[in-house]
């Protein structure tokens, strides 16, 4: 059995009831949904392990915005489920971000079958997430976590200087590590300084995290 948890997206409410209670059965998690409308906010609170969908649901239509959710969620498994037999369409799924593309009708065994594969090929990859105290920090999508669930995505050098802190936590790291190792140079004193500033905002929220400044010297991060 499973405790992965889905996301499925089908505007036929028979179909999808059907389909839910199959999945339910063969142990997964299963959030289904009859429109696309909230399915971003719904995978930054969810953090599901695989998102299923039809391509037109209701007036919409998922493949308009299956750009953005694979650009903010890039390991996450996507299956497009359609009717659409058009040769075009299906092209244009994968080039939206699906890993794989399943026609109706489907048998449960084979959509189960395509989920598992993919689940597995996604446990291959290595837990990368930090937790620093109510914070995680997904280290392959560059992702902020926050207590109440909502989603910060952290910039290029914001995770680099956090990258260093963390992995020197209750440590020193000096200004000029962190200089010579993020920026390849000991000038851009005043480009750390504005991130290490907007890394305390981001934190904020938690009273326990905290990055101390010594002067001249460097940072230190403890939680």
């Amino acid at each position: 059995m499973t405790n992965n948890k889905l996301i499925y997206i089908e505007d036929d409410q028979i179909l999808g009831n059907l389909i839910t209670q199959a999945l339910v059965n063969y142990g997964f998690e299963v959030d289904f949904r009859k429109t696309l409308n909230g399915l971003q906010e719904s995978l930054a609170s969810l953090l599901p392990d695989l998102l299923i969908s039809d391509i037109e649901v209701n007036n919409q239509n998922s493949l308009d915005i299956l750009p953005a959710i694979r650009s903010q969620y890039p390991q996450l498994p996507v299956i497009i489920a359609s009717s659409h037999t058009d040769g075009a369409e299906i092209v244009r799924s994968y080039g939206a971000g699906a890993n794989h593309y399943i026609k109706k009708p489907y048998d449960i065994t084979e959509l189960v079958f395509q989920i598992q594969n993919l689940l597995q090929q996604s446990e291959k990859q290595p837990v990368a997430i930090w937790t620093i105290d109510t914070y995680r920090v997904d280290t392959a999508k560059h992702l902020l976590i926050c207590p109440d669930e909502k989603i910060e995505k952290l910039l290029p050098k914001e995770f680099l200087v956090l990258e260093m802190l963390y992995s020197n936590r209750g440590q020193v790291i000096t200004r000029k590590q962190l200089l010579e190792k993020i920026w390849g140079n000991d000038s851009s004193d005043e480009s750390l300084n504005n991130i290490v500033s907007q890394l305390r905002k981001k934190f904020r929220s938690d009273e326990h995290i905290h990055i101390s400044t010594y002067p001249c010297i460097g940072y230190q991060l403890d939680f």
